[in-house]
Formats: structure tokens, C-alpha cells, sequence
């Protein structure tokens, strides 16, 4: 009991310390809206700027953190932060709409399949577009594989 207790506490200092080691610089994170098309609208519009929008999935949690860190790239975050608006779109959150103005929708994931086929005319993920502030297609839509590659190229970071 004793021997389990100590690894007990030698994981929980261990985490601790860890954690306040390599907590991130947050201004060096890609900081993207979720969940609201409303407010990247809006901001574009502020702006003046493009709106790059990414639908996906928060159950595929592979590919979402790839994702992330091609975005988080020097040369990435740099192009999206000068041009873009970045908002991400789950099409698997169930969470409940605290309004209901929307129709029929009942959960984010619902009003967010609605959008992207009215956007798209399908549905699809993970699906990488840009879009003006009226919700017109500028670029894309591209699809898997959403890797390093394709997603330079998309935003012309070569």
C-alpha cells in the first residue's frame, strides 16, 4: 500500500511540475472561432478579411490535432492571421442551441451540417474552404488529405 501510494504522489508532483514547465505562449497559438459563424462574419466584415473556414469533428481527435499543428506553423498562422478570419465548424457537437430560432435545429452539429450544405451543397469532413462575408465560396472546397501539403498550397504559403 505504501509502494502505491508513493507512485501515487510522484505522478501527481511529476504532472504538476510539468505542467507549469511547458505551459504554451498563448499569442504564439492559433486562436480560432468556434461554433459561430455569426461572429467570423462579423469580424471579416470589421476587418476586411476572408473567412477561413474548416469543418471537422471533435471525435476525430488525430486529425483535429494534426490539423492544429500544420495551422500553428510559423508560415500558416501567419498567412491565416494577415488574410483570414479562422472559424471551425463541428459537424459532431450535440450540444444544445440555448435559441431556436434557427428552424428546426435542436444542436450545434445540426445547425452546423445546415450550413455547410447550404455553403457546399454536401456534406463532408474534414473539408477546408474560404469564403467571403456573404458566405460565398472565394476557394476550395478541399478535403482529405488535409495534410501539411495540401493545406500550404490551399493557402498559398509555398
Amino acid at each position: 500500500m505504501k509502494t502505491y501510494l508513493l507512485i501515487f504522489l510522484v505522478v501527481i508532483v511529476s504532472c504538476k511540475g510539468n505542467k507549469s514547465e511547458v505551459s504554451p505562449n498563448h499569442q504564439d497559438l492559433i486562436q480560432p472561432i468556434v461554433n459561430n459563424l455569426d461572429s467570423a462574419i462579423l469580424l471579416a466584415q470589421k476587418h476586411s478579411k476572408e473567412i477561413l473556414l474548416l469543418f471537422d469533428c471533435y471525435n476525430c481527435l488525430g486529425t483535429r490535432q494534426n490539423h492544429m499543428d500544420i495551422f500553428e506553423q510559423p508560415e500558416v498562422k501567419s498567412k491565416i492571421d494577415k488574410k483570414y478570419v479562422f472559424l471551425i465548424l463541428y459537424l459532431d457537437d450535440k450540444t444544445k442551441l440555448k435559441d431556436n430560432d434557427s428552424g428546426n435545429t435542436t444542436t450545434i452539429d445540426e445547425l452546423n451540417n445546415e450550413i455547410q450544405r447550404s455553403i457546399m451543397e454536401m456534406n463532408n469532413i474534414p473539408a477546408l474552404i474560404i469564403i467571403d462575408n456573404q458566405k460565398n465560396i472565394i476557394k476550395g472546397p478541399i478535403f482529405l488529405p488535409l495534410d501539411r501539403k495540401n493545406i500550404t498550397e490551399f493557402l498559398g504559403c509555398n
